[in-house]
């Protein structure tokens, strides 16, 4: 151009990720090795820190630094090169942290100051970035490349291969295809409340006296409670008759196993199938005494607002009230769902929701965990360091007494 010959470029930086033409990634794992050891030069400058505050210092300052993007250029099964990079960083860090010497290994370094390894910490990150991926809607962009990824998993051949393509053949298909769906759409300002009133008083007596008095007052009367068992969940709402003790309707939930949810989550499907009870009550009640119901309350030990279905209620003109009722005091409709809901925690599942992504990410995080236990149990390193205690890794290495940990040290 003008006379002058513009050449092309090997590389290109696009929000902070440096490409080359080959996609290596090689520039910038250099890049990043060089900003984290920059930041760990600087941390060792500080002086009278706890080696839990520089523990923390390290996870907040220098980790980020080496994560960033790491989906996007790290390939959990290949990238062995770079690894060897990045575990000099971590190395330096752990080093001055526990004051160790310069020949102890790196894993008995990860081990006692209860960091993981830098394999497994990208694995997570991976795995963790792809878990939230799958909850969101299908109509969203991104998940015409999840598709192709998925495509591609299990193709064999030479050719390159993208990380998400790699990282996915890490994880379950049928685990991520199960997962709710979070739709990142806020909720509308101007939208009427769907509950007449939630009331969580935090005083148990004075939550017994308000539940006994909304009893009277309200036409309609639902519990609902969650319970677990044998690592399986189980919800219950069950209706009284205001006017006497004896039990109108009621609903049993299978939920489904722990690993998949929450004794929270099955408390809120336990407030669902409530609304649903009054519904039906409300119905019923409507037909045989052509007498409409106002209003209605739930009892539940955990509240929290299902939106969708209360606001249907509503446009029927029942106001409903949530109001919170301590568990196991006597109350007769609370104890009776609570045993409701500790028969329906039996295998299976009778709802048609999808487990949470919360407790996909605790079961990703469990995983990691035990690979790395598995690694350390087979390593050749750490010898005398598994006579002393053949339960790590685990935190109260680093959380307990650093006498212990100084002792344990000069016996390495």
């Amino acid at each position: 151009m003008n006379g002058k010959a513009i050449t092309p470029s090997t590389t290109a930086k696009l929000l902070g990720v440096i490409f080359d033409h080959e996609l290596r990634w090689k520039e910038h794992v250099q890049q990043v090795v060089k900003r984290a050891t920059k930041v760990n030069i600087a941390l060792g400058g500080l002086r009278q820190l706890r080696p839990e505050q520089m523990r923390q210092l390290y996870e907040a300052c220098v980790a980020p630094v080496v994560e960033y993007a790491s989906t996007v250029w790290h390939d959990p099964l290949r990238d062995k090169t770079h690894l060897r990079h990045l575990r000099t960083v971590q190395r330096a860090a752990l080093t001055r942290i526990l004051s160790a010497f310069r020949t102890v290994a790196t894993s008995t370094l990860e081990v006692e100051a209860d960091v993981l390894p830098s394999h497994l910490r990208l694995r997570y990150r991976a795995q963790t970035t792809i878990t939230k991926l799958h909850t969101l809607p299908r109509k969203h962009p991104i998940w015409d490349t999840l598709l192709r990824a998925q495509r591609r998993r299990n193709n064999i051949g030479t050719y390159a291969r993208f990380p998400l393509t790699e990282a996915l053949k890490t994880m379950s298909l049928e685990r991520l295809h199960e997962l709710e769906m979070i739709d990142p759409t806020p909720l509308t300002p101007w939208r009427t409340e769907a509950f007449w009133k939630i009331e969580i008083e935090p005083d148990r007596e004075i939550a017994i006296e308000r539940a006994v008095a909304a009893r009277s007052k309200s036409d309609v009367v639902v519990y609902s409670d969650a319970s677990e068992r044998h690592g399986h969940l189980g919800a219950a709402a069950i209706g009284f008759n205001n006017s006497s003790p004896e039990t109108t309707e009621s609903l049993q939930i299978q939920v489904g196993q722990m690993d998949r949810w929450s004794v929270h989550a099955a408390e809120l499907i336990g407030v669902l199938y409530a609304i649903n009870l009054i519904n039906k009550i409300a119905l019923q009640r409507q037909r045989s005494t052509s007498k409409q119901a106002k209003s209605a309350t739930i009892l539940s030990d955990i509240i929290h607002s299902i939106l969708r279905t209360a606001t249907n209620t509503k446009t029927h003109g029942i106001a409903i009230c949530l109001q919170w009722v301590p568990g196991h005091c006597d109350e007769p409709g609370n104890e009776a769902a609570d045993r409701l809901a500790k028969a329906a925690a039996i295998p299976g599942q009778t709802h048609p929701f999808h487990p949470l992504l919360s407790r996909e990410r605790a079961h990703t995080r469990k995983r990691i965990h035990a690979q790395w236990e598995r690694e350390w149990k087979e390593s050749r390193n750490g010898n005398h360091l598994r006579k002393l205690d053949n339960s790590l890794p685990a935190k109260y290495t680093f959380e307990g007494l650093w006498e212990l940990g100084d002792m344990m040290r000069s016996l390495r």
